[in-house]
């Protein structure tokens, strides 16, 4: 038993040193060995979504689709004539009925007159609109993948720094033990212990550089740069203003698939317009059989009766139906998932309040007050460590409770599009 009071009293001296020693430790002195050389140091927060907005895998490729998209436009603002037709036909009679061979040309050119090239350029337009509102959509998913890094990266950062500053003081903390023991001063097993307990907080925060590293790995990801110095404060994420967000219509998701609805709506219009056949204008020429020149003309038309692209108009039909389901769903979906986060932000919110103005100034004093009554001789070691582990656990609460702020921040953008 004895010796897992040892234990306890190391480990808890070890980190309540380490919690006043993190305002000394240098902002930069984990990202050196956390992560390879970048490029440039962690901006703004700002400053990486606009990047994400703009160099995402997925942002680029729902750019790409929007230009693909627009070229369609080179096939619907064609003049409404399509290709004409040639025939030539030679026949003559037998029995010596006719005289000569008789040739005769017919060149139809069809023309649309039903509204065919206004409908096409119209479902052209709406499929721009579509990938245009799913490229916003892009940039949104984007955007709150580079809030969620952001925060993973200056959480772990934190969390790498504080365990930075246990690792130094545990081995001053060995260096000690290890003189004192030469000098006869303090037993092998107090000696122990403290190496014990620097190979502990050693593999913690090889930990800790571990998480940074894959942090920055999944930032470079999303934004294409790769950072390392990560500059102390930025730990905070941005203020709480999730009430004052764009109206739940107005998001990407929900916009992506009213426009999907619109697109087939236009299709279906499209499809309707294309059951009239063009009409045929067609024109004759040739020679006749006793060699005189014969001229004509006439015009063709389909008669859309049993053939009306039904079955092309059903699928537009049943496509628009369930886009606005998506769209219904969809906003269901972000307004309830907004008021969640909201309500579990607020929570969050005040956990951290409670720590930074109460649990931290008590466990401050109680720290203050152990010390002051061990000094005095009127108390035990064991308190003053214990006060001293307690402070430290408050500290490393702390940033976990950011952490999980960071991911709702994050939700927000996501639903949303825009940072609170």
């Amino acid at each position: 038993m004895w010796r897992t009071v040892q234990c306890a009293l190391g480990v808890a001296f070890a980190v309540s040193v380490a919690t006043s020693a993190l305002a000394e430790s240098p902002p930069s002195a984990v990202s050196a060995d956390a992560a390879r050389p970048s490029r440039e140091p962690l901006p703004s927060l700002a400053r990486v979504v606009d990047m994400a907005r703009d160099r995402a895998p997925e942002v680029v490729v729902g750019r790409a689709d929007v230009e693909v998209a627009r070229s369609s436009f080179a096939g619907a603002r064609l003049a409404p004539f399509t290709n004409p037709s040639f025939g030539l036909l030679f026949d003559r009679g037998t029995q010596k009925a006719t005289k000569d061979v008789t040739i005769s040309g017919s060149l139809v050119v069809p023309v649309e007159v039903a509204g065919q090239r206004a409908t096409r350029i119209a479902e052209v337009e709406a499929l721009v609109d579509w990938q245009v509102a799913g490229l916003e959509s892009s940039k949104a998913s984007a955007a709150a993948e580079a809030t969620r890094a952001y925060g993973a990266v200056v959480v772990a950062a934190e969390r790498a720094r504080t365990f930075q500053a246990l690792v130094a003081v545990a081995r001053n903390e060995a260096e000690v033990y290890q003189a004192r023991l030469a000098s006869g001063d303090a037993t092998e097993q107090d000696t122990t212990l403290a190496r014990v307990e620097l190979a502990k907080n050693s593999v913690i925060l090889a930990e800790s550089r571990a998480d940074l590293t894959r942090a920055l790995f999944d930032l470079e990801r999303v934004v294409g740069v790769r950072f390392s110095v990560v500059p102390e404060g930025q730990a905070e994420p941005p203020l709480p203003r999730l009430a004052s967000q764009k109206p739940v219509s107005s998001t990407p998701l929900v916009r992506a698939s009213e426009k999907e609805a619109e697109y087939h709506a236009r299709a279906k219009d499209r499809q309707s317009r294309e059951a009239f056949a063009p009409l045929e204008l067609i024109f004759t020429a040739g020679r006749g059989d006793l060699g005189e020149a014969r001229f004509g003309g006439g015009v063709g038309w389909s008669f859309p009766i049993a053939r009306r692209n039904q079955g092309e108009q059903a699928r537009s039909d049943a496509a628009r139906i369930r886009a606005n389901v998506e769209k219904d769903a969809r906003a269901r979906f972000i307004a309830t998932s907004l008021d969640g986060v909201v309500a579990e932000r607020s929570e969050v919110r005040s956990a951290l309040s409670e720590l930074t103005e109460q649990a931290v100034p008590a466990a401050r004093a109680a720290v203050d007050a152990a010390v002051e009554t061990q000094r005095a001789g009127k108390g035990e070691l064991l308190r003053v460590l214990t006060a001293r582990r307690d402070l430290a656990t408050i500290e490393l609460r702390r940033l976990e409770l950011l952490a999980r702020e960071w991911t709702l921040v994050s939700d927000a953008v996501a639903l949303t599009g825009e940072l609170p």
